[in-house]
């Protein structure tokens, strides 16, 4: 057994077992994940089978595709003062989650800070694991898939996404954002907002 299972399974289990207390069975739901999330939400998605009509997948891992080297981070010491933090995130952001330094403002940085903050566990090795594409073969549900066209976690082998998704699913609606950074949900809000409206809409009365 691949010692990451349990994580994994304990966290999609969670999640799952939420939706069925948010949106009772047998109704149908739309779900919509990103990054890390999405591949817990490629598991829920599986688990849930027919439930689940339409499922967007918005930059994950979690399918052991190629990618170029990450950028390097700065790391934080001890005994820091607040504002050396703050840089610190800020540059972090501009080096791996955005295309644009411009838009690690200050509300990016207060985001990836409360981030940090509440978070409750470590993704461990999951995102570097093939699990949401073992997951797929499960999911029913209409697929479509989001990514920003400089996403450091998958440049230059975005083609490389958009196939294995399309071998699940041929014609599967994968869209590129332009100039957009692998915190496309941020960078460019507008469109994807835009871009799940359509996919979503597409998906109605298929599940």
């Amino acid at each position: 057994m691949d010692p990451l299972d349990p994580q994994r399974d304990g966290l999609a289990a969670i999640v799952s077992a939420g939706l069925d207390v948010v949106v009772s069975p047998p109704a149908t739901l739309a779900l919509a994940g990103f990054s890390f999330g999405g591949i817990i939400t490629g598991l829920v998605a599986a688990r849930q089978g027919a439930r689940v009509r339409t499922l967007v997948l918005v930059g994950p891992n979690g399918m052991a595709l190629r990618r170029a080297p990450l950028p390097s981070l700065r790391r934080l010491r001890p005994g820091m003062a607040p504002g050396e933090v703050r840089d610190i995130h800020r540059e972090n952001l501009r080096r791996l989650m955005l295309a644009d330094p411009a838009r690690a403002d200050d509300l990016a940085v207060h985001v990836q800070l409360e981030n940090v903050r509440q978070a409750r566990f470590r993704s461990a090795g999951i995102p570097e694991s093939d699990a949401l594409l073992r997951a797929l073969p499960a999911v029913t549900a209409r697929l479509a898939g989001i990514w920003g066209e400089h996403d450091a976690f998958a440049v230059p082998y975005l083609e490389d996404r958009r196939r294995t998704f399309a071998r699940f699913q041929p014609g599967v609606d994968f869209r590129v954002i332009e100039g957009a950074g692998h915190w496309v949900i941020y960078e460019a809000a507008d469109r994807v907002n835009a871009a799940l409206l359509g996919m979503l809409g597409a998906g109605r009365g298929g599940g």
